[in-house]
């Protein structure tokens, strides 16, 4: 708003007209009575409530968002993706061990699995600090050291 040369006594007005405008034509709420996605029972508190939502307040998302997430989400439910061999993997997390990189032994199971698995769309799923991201780097020198860098899930 300080761009925009609004008089101070007005600002308050005009900050609530642009929300106001915003949120009623440009977005689209996802509190739970309005969210057009439903949520699994397992991700509800006992009351009912999003475990996703701060108590009394609102989240909003866009359209284009929301289309998005229906694309992954029908990707999701494809396989047909390329597979490296078990003996590829297992190559490529040697290669990985000898450049420094350290996984235990669920994150060389991660990376197995993702990696053969042909899945359009994969979801890893772990607490924070549980190595996910070095896991997926191992991950993507696997694809890289096989020549499928740049890769579009049309190959």
């Amino acid at each position: 708003m300080r761009d925009v040369a609004v008089p101070a006594d007005q600002l308050a007005e005009v900050v609530e007209w642009v929300v106001d405008d915003v949120l009623g034509r440009g977005s689209v709420n996802l509190s739970p009575d309005l969210d057009p996605v439903p949520e699994p029972t397992g991700l509800r508190r006992s009351d009912g409530q999003s475990v996703c939502r701060h108590a009394g307040r609102d989240h909003y998302t866009s359209q284009r968002i929301l289309d998005a997430e229906q694309r992954i989400v029908a990707t999701a439910g494809r396989g047909g993706g390329f597979t490296w061999s078990s003996d590829e993997v297992e190559l490529s997390v040697l290669a990985a061990r000898l450049d420094g990189a350290t996984l235990n032994r669920g994150q060389e199971a991660l990376v197995t699995a993702l990696a053969t698995s042909g899945a359009r769309v994969a979801l890893a799923m772990a607490p924070a600090r549980s190595g996910k991201t070095t896991a997926i780097q191992v991950l993507a020198s696997v694809w890289t050291a096989g020549g499928r860098a740049g890769s579009t899930l049309s190959d």
